[in-house]
C-alpha cells in the first residue's frame, strides 16, 4: 500500500489517501475520508500486513492493513499532542514507530514498538528534538 495526502480540486481540502498495487495497477481505498487524518509513512512485511502512521487531529495514530481494510491500532501509553511520521517493519513481530510529541518544553521526539500482538510508546532520550526516519535494519 502507499499512504499519503491528496487535495481536493474544488475547495482545496486536503485528505488521506491509501492506495493498493494488485500487481498490474493502482487502486483507491475507500474509507479513508477524514479530513483530520494525515498519514505519512507505511511499511509493509506482506500483502496482508501493513502499518501507516500519522495522526488524527492531535493524537498519533497507527493504522493497518490486513489485504482488504485498514483498521485503527490502539497505541498504549501515546501522548495527547503528537504525529508519527515514519514506520519500519524489520519482521512480522518487531515495528518501529517515530515523529514527535508536544509538551510544555516544545518538541521531543516519540518512538513506538509493534512487539508482534500489540503498539505501545517507548522511552526517547533525545529531548528538544524531533524523529522523522527509521532505519530499516535497526532493531531495539
Amino acid at each position: 500500500i502507499a499512504v499519503g495526502t491528496v487535495a481536493n480540486a474544488f475547495d482545496r481540502s486536503l485528505r488521506s489517501l491509501v492506495e493498493r498495487w494488485d500487481g498490474t495497477t493502482w487502486t483507491a481505498t475507500i474509507g479513508v475520508d477524514r479530513s483530520t487524518l494525515t498519514l505519512n509513512g507505511v511499511a509493509c512485511v506482506s500483502a496482508t500486513m501493513c502499518f501507516a502512521v500519522g495522526s488524527d487531529g492531535d493524537l498519533p495514530v497507527v493504522k493497518q492493513w490486513d489485504g482488504a481494510a485498514l483498521s485503527t491500532v490502539a497505541l498504549a501509553d501515546a501522548p495527547a499532542t503528537a504525529s508519527l511520521s515514519a514506520v519500519v517493519c524489520p519482521t512480522a513481530g518487531s515495528c518501529f514507530a517515530v515523529g514527535d510529541r508536544q509538551d510544555d518544553a516544545g518538541d521531543n521526539p516519540l518512538a513506538a514498538r509493534w512487539s508482534g500482538s500489540s503498539w505501545s510508546v517507548t522511552t526517547t532520550r533525545a529531548a528538544g528534538s524531533v524523529a522523522v526516519g527509521v532505519f530499516s535494519n535497526s532493531t531495539w
